[in-house]
């Protein structure tokens, strides 16, 4: 009988389930998301190199990436930039906004031209509530993010 480490299963438990979430939510949250996008979200065109949003501004709006890929950069008090991830097409990115989150915690720019929804905070607190499709997507997106952010800890 052979044993793996607890960690190690841990990790093997996290990837299987990012890989489910991303095997998922790639297909078909473009198709729960695409109508209400159409009606409820502000769609901007954004070039390469463009700050969505900085450090410190009001967080008062979650963004979806149409299509594209931006960097996520935190500064800490020290002056020392870091990336803590880089997102693409069919990703969300500024969720801290709808856990009260006053400021953003970190700055968003652009690596590529890309095509992101601004969804006010109202707006995408109304569409989790009417629409059970697209709120068990987007908890899907939060618990695959929550699984990386561990696993990258682990």
């Amino acid at each position: 009988m052979w044993y793996i480490h607890k960690d190690t299963r841990h990790r093997l438990a996290v990837q299987e389930a990012v890989s489910w979430r991303l095997n998922v939510n790639r297909h078909s949250i473009r198709n729960l998301f695409s109508p209400w996008l159409a009606r409820a979200a502000a769609l901007g065109s954004n070039r390469k190199d463009e700050i969505v949003f900085a450090q410190g501004d009001p967080a008062d709006a979650a963004f979806y990436i149409h299509r594209g890929k931006v960097k996520v950069t935190v500064v800490s008090e020290q002056g020392k930039e870091a990336v803590v991830a880089m997102l693409g097409t069919n990703d969300f990115f500024g969720e801290g906004c709808l856990a009260g989150q006053p400021q953003r915690i970190a700055t968003v720019a652009t690596m590529t031209d890309s095509v992101i929804a601004r969804l006010e905070k109202a707006a995408i607190v109304r569409v989790i509530h009417q629409e059970p499709a697209f709120s068990g997507m987007f908890i899907t997106h939060l618990l695959g993010r929550v699984l990386r952010v561990e696993a990258d800890l682990v």
